[in-house]
């Protein structure tokens, strides 16, 4: 299929809907089918809403950013290229605005709370409350376990800003000042609560067919006080007192994934976060289709020099570790053997050294001999 076609309808209060089947996909293959779609519901002016699930979520604060992982980030959030990423993060080490524990060979362990308040206390002061709370909590030696049992801290390049690094930041480019800026929210986040949210369904007829509408409702702020996520769909509507009968302000079709129409998309399977998009395999992710209604489900087809092939991934949608991976490249050089397994909306590295040694979760005590 070189293209497949999506039908949304857009209300009057300024929230939208897509057109959804019955095996709750919502792509249709066929363009003739899709154009009859919009020309049916086209000629009505309201859509009746018949029901609506609630479902309480919980985001956790991110991990430690790594370079790949600011690459990515810098890519979704900003619009970096991956070069102009690696090319930035080099400028700001250079003036000491951000730092690498491991290649300064720092030990994390017992002195990390002292290590990790003095970054903090450096910080840019853009949250007051968010930043008082975490050196609160950093004087009385309290440790969150993403910066002091991650494998990444010990298995990749942890990237934290530079101790003091807020007040030397001046005269930065603007892509310099933006990426710094991503990396100080991240570090922030990661001391905070998790984001707590409601998903809400709600499903509409419109004409005879379903449409469905995703509400995500902030319960508890949690880390996003800080670093808000882009696909994160608040429509921001009452649903107290939202009326079943919705007036429709248009209803258009899109079509999608037409980029190369002689290269077909490759559908690896329903979504297992979302239960309503596909896994799509994209030219450096493996990701869910349902994007713009908010999953975020996503696994990398590169991690550390190292294909992971589409076998693997669907290991991953079943919510199982993966088959030992061979062949993962180190920074340093180093070659390592690893599985990933499933976490959050992506996935962890779990490095099994030579030796039947497997390097778990948390391990954090440098290379294994």
């Amino acid at each position: 299929m070189s293209a497949a076609y999506r039908l949304f309808a857009h209300f009057k209060r300024g929230f939208s809907a897509v057109y959804t089947m019955a095996d709750q996909n919502t792509y249709i293959g066929c363009r003739a089918s899709a154009v009859r779609l919009l020309h049916h519901t086209q000629a009505f002016h309201y859509a009746q809403l018949y029901g609506r699930w609630y479902e309480n979520r919980a985001e956790p604060p991110p991990l430690p950013l790594d370079l790949e992982t600011l690459q990515q980030e810098a890519k979704r959030r900003l619009g970096f290229a991956f070069t102009q990423t690696a090319a930035t993060a080099e400028a700001l080490y250079q003036r000491g605005l951000i730092r690498n524990p491991q290649a300064e060979h720092h030990v994390i362990g017992a002195q990390t709370a002292a290590y990790l308040l003095d970054i903090v206390q450096g910080l840019p002061t853009v949250f007051p409350e968010e930043t008082a709370a975490v050196s609160a909590m950093l004087v009385s030696g309290e440790v969150p376990r993403g910066l002091m049992d991650h494998a990444a801290v010990a298995c990749h390049r942890m990237l934290l800003p530079g101790a003091g690094s807020g007040h030397a930041c001046s005269a930065l480019s603007a892509r310099q000042a933006a990426l710094y800026d991503l990396i100080c929210r991240w570090f922030l986040a990661s001391f905070l609560p998790a984001h707590g949210y409601a998903r809400v369904t709600l499903r509409w007829n419109l004409g005879g067919y379903r449409f469905t509408t995703l509400q995500d409702v902030t319960v508890i702020p949690g880390w996003s006080v800080v670093l808000a996520d882009p696909h994160f769909q608040d429509w921001g509507l009452d649903l107290a007192n939202l009326d079943a009968r919705q007036p429709l302000d248009a209803v258009d079709l899109v079509e999608v994934g037409a980029e190369d129409p002689d290269k077909p998309r490759v559908f690896l399977g329903p979504c297992p976060k979302c239960s309503q998009g596909q896994v799509v395999e994209m030219p450096e992710i493996y990701a869910c289709n349902n994007w713009r209604q908010g999953c975020r489900f996503r696994v990398p087809r590169r991690l550390l020099q190292r294909g992971i092939g589409r076998e693997h991934a669907r290991q991953l949608m079943e919510g199982q570790a993966t088959d030992v991976i061979r062949g993962f490249t180190l920074a340093s050089g180093r070659l390592f053997d690893a599985r990933l397994r499933p976490a959050g909306n992506g996935v962890v590295l779990q490095p099994v050294w030579q030796g039947a040694r497997t390097w778990r979760e948390g391990c954090g005590e440098g290379d294994p001999e």
